[in-house]
C-alpha cells in the first residue's frame, strides 16, 4: 500500500514538473515563468528524492539537467541577477546528478558570460563528490584559477588533482608543476587545456562534449 502511494506521488510531480519544463520552452515572449526558478524539488534532501524515484535517481539527475540547461542557455541570462542564478545552481547541484557536463556548463556559463568565476569552484566541488574519478571537474577549476581568477596556487593544487585521476591527459602534472613555480602557461598550452575540456564530455546533455559551446568567448580575456 505504502509502495503504490510512493508509486503515485513519484508520478504526480514528475507529471507536474514536465508540464513546467514543457511551458518553459515557449518563445519568450510568451513566457509564462520568469527566467531564474529553481528546480523543482531541488531544495529536498538528496535521500528524500531518492526514495521518491524509487531507485531511478537518473531519471531526476536527467530532468535536473535539462531544467539547468534551457536555462543557462536562455538569450535572456545575460540580464540576470548572477547572485540569484548562483543560488539556483548551488542548490540544484547539491543533488548531486551523475553528470559532468552540468557542473562543466554552470562553471562555463557563470565565468564566461556573466563574469563570475569566483562561483565556479563551488559547483566543481559538488561535481567531485559526485564523480570522485573525474579529471575534467577539478581541470575546469583549475583553468578558471589559472586565467580568470589568475591564482596559480590554487590552479596547481586543482591541476594536480586532475592528473592523478584515471584518464586524465598526462601534461596536466606539468601544468600543475609549472602553476606551483608561478610560472605562466603559454598561450598554446591554454588553448589545449580548454580544448580537452570541452571535447568528448561523457554524459553530455548537448550533443558531444559541450556541443558548440561558445569558445570564443572561453579564449577571450
Amino acid at each position: 500500500m505504502v509502495r503504490r502511494l510512493l508509486i503515485g506521488l513519484w508520478l504526480i510531480l514528475l507529471v507536474v514538473s514536465l508540464h513546467d519544463v514543457s511551458r518553459r520552452t515557449q518563445a519568450a515572449s510568451r513566457r509564462s515563468h520568469p527566467l531564474l526558478e529553481a528546480v523543482p524539488l531541488s531544495q529536498l534532501d538528496p535521500r528524500i528524492i531518492d526514495v521518491l524515484t524509487l531507485g531511478h535517481r537518473g531519471v531526476y539527475d536527467d530532468f535536473l539537467a535539462v531544467w539547468l540547461v534551457q536555462m543557462v542557455t536562455d538569450p535572456q541570462l545575460l540580464q540576470a541577477d548572477p547572485n540569484q542564478l548562483h543560488g539556483i545552481l548551488q542548490t540544484a547541484l547539491r543533488q548531486q546528478p551523475k553528470l559532468e557536463s552540468v557542473y562543466m556548463l554552470a562553471c562555463f556559463v557563470m565565468t564566461f558570460d556573466l563574469r563570475h568565476p569566483e562561483f565556479c569552484e563551488s559547483y566543481a566541488t559538488e561535481g567531485m563528490k559526485a564523480l570522485p574519478q573525474s579529471w575534467r571537474l577539478p581541470a575546469t577549476a583549475g583553468y578558471v584559477a589559472a586565467f580568470r581568477i589568475r591564482d596559480p596556487d590554487k590552479a596547481s593544487l586543482y591541476y594536480t588533482l586532475a592528473a592523478g585521476q584515471p584518464g586524465a591527459p598526462d601534461y596536466f602534472k606539468s601544468f600543475g608543476a609549472k602553476l606551483a613555480t608561478r610560472a605562466e602557461l603559454t598561450g598554446a598550452e591554454r588553448e589545449q587545456a580548454m580544448k580537452e575540456l570541452i571535447i568528448r564530455v561523457p554524459g553530455s546533455v548537448d550533443g558531444p562534449g559541450l556541443g558548440g559551446w561558445r569558445m570564443k568567448q572561453q579564449e577571450g580575456p
